[in-house]
């Protein structure tokens, strides 16, 4: 039998896709075809259909033990501002039994939090993200599991393989891109049975950080190609070190999309992508003589090493062992050479090289990226709209009964009379249009399309970070009294509910709808 666990990352539609997941079917069938038993926790009916397809599945049995989680107490806590959110925090964490995991959706976030708990509570807590040392990520992740630790703040890349089953609480400091990985991360609580609560703390400008995250998992040809055409340009013979070199300086594209970027140009096959793990030294030897005697040991040795090609590629640790030189003495010894028309050297860093295999992209690649793009984009967006609509259920809904519905298991019941709605302690704020909601209407109305959501907030907060020529608009300030975070969640609440949308451009601007054109309408002739 060949077992795939996590077998959802199969699948382009499934919400942690791996490419090398795809390889499987090479292997199953290099092994003769065996049986194959495929296990997932978070697959919709499209998923598991997709699963089936890519392994080549003929008639599988297809057993589903259920979603519901009956231990599980789901809630959502809507807040205006992050202070307001960090305080939620706080009281939650004093209400709830210990363990728990925060998840945060940035490292940012995630170092943000831990140094204000740190400062705001007794308890004890580690930090779990990728950007931290394996050594300090094993650490964190055995304090969690031997109980050494009361909360874990962490992004997504904790909780694949981790079992532990007395987990009493999971914090979502902001919303995931789609259920699936809401459901999977929630459900890392209560794996003992125990009453486990699950929240979801909510500020309508998440939607607009996951939307960043996910326009640059969708990125335009025009990126990709400015991208690709840099390092063609930039690269030495056909390597390019360090793509960490590409900066936003040099083309418009953020972090994001620059990785996302790289890992398309490798599945188009037009790169190939390795991995330096020490530095490396490139020395050509032009003569191999020197009138000066302080450099005359270095140079005897290159010589040796070089052989008749006259060229030397080597550790730079390796060489420094073989000659007994320190770093430092070592590359002034070689400067002296340069600056003798001895030799030329370069030193390459540790770390990631792209290797330009393609000095051009094909037009038909570009078509077909920008016609699985579109699709793949819309796909997300309806995977996040999910989320948001999930985090604005009303007070006639039920938490379980959406999420269950969602993955197309049936809750007969009206209501669970657990999730934070059916107990009628949600926390959520009204969608109903304040005074404020109507100036930001007419204020989008008077600028339409000539901004961004960012700068627009700003423009009404009348911050002094923007340009001067800014402040001659009548509307700048005409909100200083709220806080810009505050607009921001009111931008995006409006955008919700079809009074105001954005553009599908590269940076998308804003615009007030029909609807939001009637609204104020209606809304002025109703004013004595």
């Amino acid at each position: 039998m060949f077992a795939i666990d996590e077998a959802h990352c199969i699948s382009e539609w499934g919400h942690d896709f791996r490419p090398d997941y795809r390889k499987i079917n090479g292997v199953i069938t290099q092994l003769g075809n065996p049986q194959i038993l495929a296990l997932t926790a978070t697959a919709t009916k499209e998923v598991r259909d997709d699963i089936i397809k890519v392994i080549g599945m003929k008639k599988p049995e297809i057993i589903i033990n259920g979603f519901n989680r009956e231990n599980l107490i789901y809630g959502v806590e809507e807040y205006p501002t992050k202070e307001d959110k960090n305080k939620g925090l706080i009281a939650f964490l004093l209400k709830v039994k210990k363990p728990g995991i925060i998840y945060t959706s940035s490292v940012k976030d995630a170092n943000d939090i831990y140094n204000y708990l740190r400062t705001n509570s007794d308890l004890k807590f580690s930090l779990y993200h990728g950007k931290l040392q394996l050594k300090q990520r094993t650490e964190a992740q055995d304090n969690f599991l031997e109980n050494k630790i009361d909360v874990l703040i962490a992004t997504n890349a904790f909780g694949m393989g981790v079992d532990k089953q007395d987990i009493r609480f999971v914090v979502h400091y902001s919303i995931p891109g789609t259920i699936e990985a809401y459901y999977q991360e929630t459900g890392r609580a209560g794996r003992d049975g125990a009453i486990s609560y699950c929240l979801l703390q909510y500020m309508r400008r998440d939607e607009e950080i996951q939307n960043f995250f996910i326009r640059s998992k969708n990125p335009s040809s025009e990126s990709i190609k400015e991208v690709f055409n840099y390092i063609c340009k930039y690269s030495k013979d056909t390597n390019f070190y360090e793509d960490s070199e590409i900066t936003d300086d040099d083309i418009k594209v953020s972090k994001f999309e620059k990785a996302a970027i790289i890992k398309i140009l490798h599945d188009m096959n037009l790169i190939s992508i390795d991995y330096l793990s020490d530095e490396i030294c490139e020395i050509a030897i032009k003569k191999e003589s020197v009138n000066d005697k302080t450099l005359f040991y270095t140079l005897t040795e290159l010589v040796r090493m070089a052989g008749k090609n006259k060229e030397i590629r080597m550790n730079l640790n390796t060489i420094l062992k073989r000659i007994d030189m320190s770093k430092f003495d070592f590359i002034s010894d070689l400067n002296g050479l340069v600056s003798k028309k001895i030799i030329n050297y370069e030193l390459i860093p540790a770390g990631r090289v792209i290797k330009i295999i393609e000095k051009k992209i094909p037009n038909d690649i570009l078509k077909e990226h920008e016609k699985k793009s579109a699709i793949k984009l819309e796909y997300d967006m309806s995977k996040l709209k999910s989320v948001v609509d999930y985090a604005e259920l009303q007070d006639n809904d039920c938490r379980r009964k959406y999420l269950l519905n969602y993955f197309g298991e049936e809750f007969k019941e009206q209501n669970c009379g657990k999730c934070d709605i059916c107990r009628k302690t949600n926390k959520s704020t009204s969608n109903k249009p304040d005074e404020n909601d109507i100036t930001i209407l007419f204020a989008v109305y008077m600028n339409d399309g000539k901004f961004g959501k960012m700068k627009m907030g700003k423009l009404l907060k009348g911050s002094y970070e923007l340009e001067e020529k800014y402040r001659e608009i009548e509307e700048f300030g005409c909100l200083s009294a709220l806080q810009i975070e505050v607009i921001y969640d009111k931008l995006s609440k409006l955008t919700r509910n079809a009074l105001l949308y954005t553009n599908d451009s590269k940076y998308p601007t804003i615009y007030i709808s029909e609807k939001g054109k009637k609204f104020v309408s209606l809304y002025k002739s109703s004013r004595p």
